[in-house]
C-alpha cells in the first residue's frame, strides 16, 4: 500500500510586460471634456447635455468605458461650475447592469452600483454624506432583489463603503445562508469589510441544513479566532458529511489550542473513522483537519493518539504514527509505543515505516529505526523497498547514512523503486555530496531515465553540485533536451562558479537545432557567471537578431550581467530598443545598458530621446529612468522618482499593474537609492495578486542587503496560499543567503510539510543556515 500525498500546480506566468497606452491620464479641464462630446451633442456649452452624455456611457459601459466615464463626472465636479453631479449618481445606484457572476475587483467596479458608489466616495464630505443618507437605503433594497446577480453585486458595493456601511450589517448578515453560492461570497466577503460576522451567526450556519451553506461557514472560520463556546457546534461538524466542513471544522478546533482538549476524543474518532479513499482524496496533509488539529492541541492529544496504534483500521494506525511524528519532542512519551508498532507490524509496511520515523522526529535514538529501514530496503518485494525509501525520502538529512544505499537503488530493476530512490536523493541535499561521483558520469548514461534522475539530483543540490562541474558541462551537449535543460538551471545557481563550463554553454547556445526555451535556459547560466563570462559577448551580439523573442530579451538581460567590453554592444542594444517589435526584449535591452553603468555613457543621449518622447509608453519611461540613472550617477536623483513612484500605487488597475512590474524589474539598477522602496515591496508581498507578490519577492532578492528589513515578509511568503508563491520567496531567500538565517527553521519545516517545493525549500536552508 502506497500513500502519497502531494499537491499539484499549474505554474501561471502573467506576460505583463506589453506596449499599453499610458495609464496616468492627466487631469481634463472641463472645457476640453466639452470638446470632446461636442461632436455628438447639439448644444455643446450647454453643462446639462454634458453631465447627460457621461452618466449615459456611465450606465451603459463597461470596463474600462465605465472608469473613464467615473473620470469625466469627477472632472465636471472638480470644475466647479455649479453642476450637481451627486443626484444623477445616486440615480444610477438603482441601475441593475452589472459585469456578471463571480465578478468582483477592489480597484476595478463591474457593476453600475458599484461605479456610482466609488464615484461618490471621490466627490468629498457632501457626496459622501448624501450616499449615506440617501444611497444606503437604496443598495440595502437590493438585497432584498429576486435577481441573485443584483444581490451579489449590491454587497460588493456595500463592501466598498467599508465600516460607513455598519447599519447593513444585520441584513447582510441574513445574505450569508442565501441559495446562491455567489451571494454567499459576496456576503461573506464585504462582512469581511465592514464588520466581524458574529460568532452566533457563525454557529447557525454550521448547523444548516445545506452543505453548501455549512462549508461557506466552515472556510469562514478559518479566517476568525472563535471562542471557547463554538466548541460543542465544531465538535459536531466533525461528524458532518462534507468532508470540507469536517475538516475546516477540525483546524477551527485547532486553533482552539489547549482549550480545545474536550474535543480529543471526536477527533480520535474522526480518525478512527478514515479509510484508503480519505487518502487518496488530502491533497496535503492540512486536507486531514483532525491530524492538525491533535498536532496543536499538543500534549493532551499524545496518550489518545498512542493507543490508536493498535487500532484494528491499519489508516487509523498510519495517521497516528504519522501525526505523532509531526507532534516532535511534545509526542517523546509515545516513543514506546512507537517502538512497538513498528516491530508488531507485519501486514501493511507503510504503517511500521512510519512509525519509525517519528521515533526519529520525536527525537529517540535513530540507531534502530534507520536499520530497519535499511532492512527494507532489501526485501525482495518492491513495494516494500519502495515504501521504505520513501519514508527515507521523507526524513531527508536525518536519514543521509543511508545515502549510499540510496544510490544502489538507482539500479534497481523496479522503476518504481528508482523513482523513489531519486527524490530521497534530492531531499538530502548537500546531505548527497557523496553521490557526485556517481552522478555526475550518470549524466551521459545510456538510459535517459538515469540521466534525468542524476541532473535532477544535481539542480537539487543546487551549490553543493559545483563538484560536477565538468559533468554538467557534458550533459549541455547530450541528446537529451530535459537533461540539458536541467544542467543549465544547476549552472546558473553556481553562478560564478560555473565559469568552468562556458566553453560549452556557448557551444550550446549556438546551436540552432535547440529549442529557444533551452537555448534560453543556456542564456541564464551565461549571464548568472557574471563579468568573468565577458568573453563570451561576440555570441551574445549575434544572438540579439534571433527570431525567438525570449531567446533575444534573455540574451540581453545576460550581457548587462557579464559587462562586456566590447565596442560593439552599445549600438546593438540601442538598435534593438528602437526596433525590435517585441516589449520585453526591449525592456531588457534597457536593463543591459544600465547594469552597464557609466560604461555605457554613450546611449545617454538616444535613451534621453526615448525618455522626453511623448509617445514613449510609460513602462519603458520608468525602465529608461532606471537605465539613465545608472549611467549617469551625478543625475540619478532626477530619475529615480520615475522609477520608484509607481511602486506607492498599491492598486490592481491592469495599467497600474504593468507599470509597477516593471518597476519591480528594474529596481536592482538603482544601487542604495532602491532602499527607499522596500517599505513598497513589504507592502506587494501581501498583493492579492500573486503575481505581484512573486515579482515583489523576486525584487528584494535583487536588492541584497538593502533587503535585510524584509527578510520577515518573505518568511510570512513562505505560509502563502500559492505554490508558485512560496516557491518564489524560497528561491529569493536562497539568494540572500546567510542575512536571512532567520527564515533557517521555518524553511525546514517546509521540507516536510510542502512536498512540492521541498527542493527549493532544500536548497534555501542549506543556503541561509547550513547544519551538519
Amino acid at each position: 500500500m502506497v500513500f502519497t500525498l502531494r499537491c499539484r500546480f499549474v505554474l501561471l506566468v502573467l506576460p505583463i510586460l506589453m506596449t499599453l497606452p499610458m495609464a496616468c491620464r492627466q487631469p481634463v479641464p472641463s472645457s476640453a471634456v466639452k470638446r470632446e462630446i461636442s461632436d455628438v451633442n447639439d448644444t455643446p456649452d450647454s453643462a446639462d447635455p454634458l453631465l447627460d452624455r457621461w452618466v449615459r456611457n456611465f450606465a451603459a459601459a463597461t470596463g474600462e468605458g465605465r472608469e473613464k466615464a467615473m473620470a469625466a463626472i469627477i472632472q465636471i465636479h472638480e470644475a466647479d461650475e455649479g453642476i450637481d453631479v451627486i443626484l444623477p449618481l445616486l440615480t444610477l445606484l438603482d441601475d441593475r447592469k452589472t459585469d456578471g457572476p463571480g465578478q468582483y475587483f477592489p480597484d476595478v467596479p463591474s457593476s453600475t452600483m458599484e461605479a456610482a458608489v466609488m464615484t461618490l466616495l471621490k466627490l468629498g464630505p457632501k457626496a459622501e454624506e448624501a450616499l449615506l443618507v440617501r444611497g444606503l437605503p437604496k443598495l440595502q433594497a437590493h438585497l432584498n432583489d429576486t435577481d441573485p446577480l443584483v444581490r451579489e453585486h449590491a454587497l460588493h458595493a456595500l463592501a466598498r463603503l467599508g465600516k460607513r456601511a455598519n447599519p447593513a450589517t444585520i441584513q447582510m448578515v441574513k445574505q450569508l445562508s442565501d441559495k446562491d453560492n455567489n451571494v454567499r461570497r459576496a456576503a461573506y466577503l464585504a462582512m469581511r469589510a465592514i464588520a466581524p460576522i458574529p460568532s452566533p451567526e457563525l454557529v447557525k450556519l454550521l448547523n444548516s441544513s445545506d452543505a453548501s451553506i455549512r462549508s461557506d461557514a466552515a472556510e469562514a472560520i478559518q479566517d476568525r479566532d472563535l471562542p471557547a463556546d463554538a466548541l460543542p457546534t465544531l465538535m459536531k461538524c466533525l461528524q458532518d458529511p462534507d468532508r470540507f466542513v469536517r475538516n475546516t471544522a477540525a483546524e477551527a478546533i485547532g486553533k482552539l489550542g489547549a482549550k480545545a482538549e474536550p474535543a480529543i476524543p471526536e477527533l480520535i474518532k474522526n480518525i478512527e473513522d478514515l479509510n484508503e479513499q480519505d487518502l487518496r482524496n488530502a491533497r496535503q496533509l492540512s486536507d486531514l483537519g483532525a491530524l492538525e488539529a491533535l498536532r496543536k492541541i499538543g500534549a493532551p492529544a499524545v496518550a489518545p493518539l498512542a493507543n490508536v496504534l493498535e487500532s484494528k483500521n491499519f489508516v487509523a494506525r498510519y495517521v497516528a504514527a504519522l501525526t505523532l511524528g509531526r507532534m516532535g519532542p511534545t509526542a517523546k512519551s509515545a516513543l514506546g509505543q512507537l517502538q512497538a508498532r513498528m516491530k508488531a507490524e507485519t501486514q501493511y509496511v507503510d504503517v511500521a515505516c512510519e512509525a519509525a520515523a517519528a521515533q526519529i522526529l520525536i527525537g529517540g535514538d535513530p540507531a534502530a529505526p534507520l536499520k530497519y529501514l535499511e532492512g527494507l530496503l532489501e526485501n525482495p518485494q518492491p513495494t516494500v523497498r519502495a515504501a521504505a525509501t520513501r519514508t527515507i525520502a521523507a526524513l531527508g538529512k536525518p536519514a543521509s547514512q543511508l545515502v549510499p544505499k540510496l544510490i544502489l537503488e538507482l539500479n534497481d530493476p523496479d522503476e518504481s523503486v528508482r523513482r523513489v530512490a531519486i527524490e530521497a536523493l534530492k531531499r538530502m541535499g548537500s546531505a548527497a555530496k557523496p553521490a557526485i561521483a556517481v552522478l555526475g558520469p550518470r549524466l551521459t548514461d545510456d538510459q535517459i531515465s538515469v540521466r534525468t534522475a542524476a541532473a535532477e539530483i544535481l539542480l537539487s543540490m543546487g551549490h553543493a553540485a559545483k563538484d560536477a562541474i565538468d559533468d554538467l558541462g557534458d550533459a549541455l551537449e547530450g541528446e537529451d533536451s530535459n537533461v540539458r535543460k536541467l544542467a543549465a538551471e544547476t549552472l546558473a545557481i553556481l553562478g560564478p562558479d560555473a565559469k568552468p563550463a562556458l566553453p560549452e554553454l556557448l557551444k550550446a547556445i549556438q546551436n540552432k537545432e535547440f529549442d529557444p526555451y533551452q537555448r534560453t535556459a543556456f542564456a541564464q547560466a551565461i549571464g548568472a557567471i557574471g563579468p568573468t563570462a565577458s568573453d563570451a559577448a561576440p555570441i551574445m551580439l549575434d544572438l540579439l537578431d534571433a527570431t525567438d523573442p525570449i531567446l533575444r530579451s534573455t540574451v540581453a538581460r545576460a550581457l548587462g550581467r557579464i559587462q562586456p567590453k566590447s565596442d560593439l554592444v552599445i549600438p546593438k542594444l540601442i538598435t534593438l530598443i528602437r526596433k525590435d517589435s517585441n516589449s520585453n526584449a526591449r525592456l531588457s535591452a534597457i536593463f543591459a545598458l544600465g547594469k552597464l553603468g557609466t560604461a555605457a555613457k554613450a546611449a545617454a543621449e538616444p535613451l534621453l530621446e526615448l525618455y522626453n518622447n511623448s509617445s514613449t509608453p510609460i513602462e519603458r519611461k520608468i525602465a529608461l529612468a532606471a537605465a539613465l540613472g545608472a549611467i549617469l550617477p551625478d543625475q540619478a536623483a532626477t530619475y529615480h522618482a520615475t522609477v520608484l513612484n509607481p511602486l506607492h500605487d498599491h492598486s490592481s488597475r491592469p495599467l497600474i499593474i504593468i507599470q509597477r512590474s516593471v518597476a519591480m524589474e528594474m529596481l536592482e539598477l538603482l544601487g542604495p537609492a532602491a532602499k527607499s522602496a522596500v517599505p513598497d515591496l513589504i507592502a506587494l508581498t501581501r498583493d492579492r495578486v500573486a503575481d505581484q507578490r512573486i515579482r515583489a519577492a523576486r525584487a528584494l532578492a535583487s536588492l541584497g542587503k538593502l533587503a535585510e528589513p524584509a527578510i520577515p515578509a518573505l518568511v510570512s511568503l513562505l505560509k502563502d496560499s500559492d505554490a508558485t508563491v512560496r516557491r518564489a520567496a524560497m528561491e529569493s531567500l536562497e539568494k540572500l543567503g546567510p542575512l536571512a538565517k532567520s527564515a533557517g527553521p521555518r524553511l525546514r519545516e517546509l521540507i516536510a510539510s510542502d512536498p512540492e517545493n521541498s527542493i527549493p525549500a532544500i536548497r534555501a536552508a542549506e543556503r541561509v543556515d547550513p547544519q551538519p
